[in-house]
């Protein structure tokens, strides 16, 4: 591994990237007037822009995309709002059809899977595991 991106693909595979690229197209095509394919690059964007806004907190997801001193050019060049908005309101990492309805994961079973096996896979704790509080709920007596 040479870079985080190395890092972050190890523990999310492309897989998971093609799936969303795959589900999401699917199910906008039924659903959304004049949908444009997403890409493979604007998923990636669209998760940056996710993970960014995780660490810098605003009131509304907009407020990312305005001009004055709350925006963020990052976001602004990364995604424009209204692509961001249809992706998001469009993911799907599924088919509604075909999946088991019995399932209580079915929507996101796919992932699940790749995600465990992946997890499975890269790593492997060792004797000794820390774990910080703020991770874990607690209660004090």
């Amino acid at each position: 591994m040479e870079t985080e991106l190395d890092a972050f693909i190890l523990m999310f595979p492309l897989s998971i990237i093609d799936i969303m690229v795959e589900e999401t197209n699917s199910f906008a095509l039924g659903s959304e007037i004049g949908w444009n394919d997403v890409t493979h690059n604007e998923i990636w964007c669209y998760i940056g822009c996710l993970l960014f806004m995780g660490l810098v907190r605003l009131n509304a997801i907009d407020s990312f995309w305005s001009n004055d001193i709350y925006g963020q050019p990052f976001i602004r060049n990364l995604l424009k709002k209204k692509r961001f908005h249809e992706i998001h309101r469009n993911l799907h990492f599924s088919d509604n059809e075909t999946s088991d309805k019995n399932d209580k994961l079915f929507k996101i079973r796919k992932v699940v899977e790749i995600l465990q096996s992946t997890f499975q896979l890269n790593w492997n704790p060792s004797q000794y595991v820390t774990i910080d509080e703020t991770m874990v709920p607690f209660k004090v007596c």
